[in-house]
């Protein structure tokens, strides 16, 4: 449980490897746990089925364990992304699919003089002037069909 807590996947493989070694270094000298139990069956199965459960604890365990670390580590990256987008000198706007404002740092604030509040959820077609909306329009649905910037 240690191991897959602490170590994760790399640990447990380890981890494994070395309940297994002992368990059967056991039986063969014929003690530990599993040699009493011949009353029930063939003391082997037992230990086969105690590595089995033990395996799947520790993976289950480093299963758990990573997926925490790898959303701690999502979650640091974000807050660092968002750190970098609002202290931008530039305007960085992102947008959806449908031309829609997700995103407008505080230097676009500044520049097309609108807060994030009002912008978000808005058609980018307002930031854009007119003289240049309708190669825009073209632009992006070239690029929806091609994926390449001309």
């Amino acid at each position: 449980v240690w191991a897959g807590l602490v170590f994760r996947s790399r640990g447990v493989s380890l981890a494994i490897a070395l309940v297994a070694v002992f368990a059967i270094a056991g039986l063969a000298n014929m003690t530990g746990p599993f040699v009493e139990i011949d009353k029930y069956g063939p003391p082997i199965v037992f230990m086969q089925q105690f590595i089995a459960i033990a395996t799947i604890t520790m993976l289950m365990l480093s299963a758990v364990a990573d997926e925490r670390h790898g959303a701690r580590e999502l979650a640091d990256a974000g807050q660092r992304l968002s750190i970098i987008v609002d202290s931008a000198m530039d305007g960085i706007v992102t947008v959806d699919r449908e031309g829609r404002v997700l995103l407008f740092n505080p230097a676009a604030e500044r520049i097309f003089g609108c807060s994030a509040d009002e912008a978000i959820g808005t058609s980018i077609d307002r930031f854009i002037p007119e003289r240049l909306r309708t190669m825009h329009g073209a632009k992006v649905h070239d690029f929806a069909q091609t994926r390449v910037i001309q």
